[in-house]
């Protein structure tokens, strides 16, 4: 079903999570769902461990890129479910510097 599908985000190759890929193709969307809620998860989890607002100079910039390249991972997965989604994900976070955008998910 989706083959060898590629997409270019901010200059790096990035392809569907195998483990994802392999649910999509066998019609088992709830747990490539699932898969990506965990990837939201471990983000989460990156953030508030490593308390990236209190790093110094390089060490928040290796921290902020590891977090953008998972970002951009998870828009890419994001897409067969959420396409609009997964379009301002990939415009917001492939621009040289991101800058603060309006959510995309708003707290009710």
């Amino acid at each position: 079903l989706f083959g060898s599908i590629f997409k270019k985000f901010g200059g790096t190759k990035i392809q569907t999570d195998t483990k994802i890929k392999k649910y999509l193709e066998s019609y088992r969307f709830d747990l490539a769902l699932e898969e990506i809620r965990q990837s939201i998860s471990a983000l989460d989890s990156l953030i508030n461990q490593t308390e990236v607002w209190k790093q110094k100079s390089e060490e928040k910039t290796r921290t902020i890129a590891a977090l953008v390249a998972g970002i951009q991972q998870l828009g890419y997965n994001l897409a067969p479910f959420m396409p609009q989604t997964a379009l301002a994900i990939e415009k917001q976070f492939s621009r040289k510097y991101i800058k603060k955008a309006k959510p995309l998910f708003p707290r009710i």
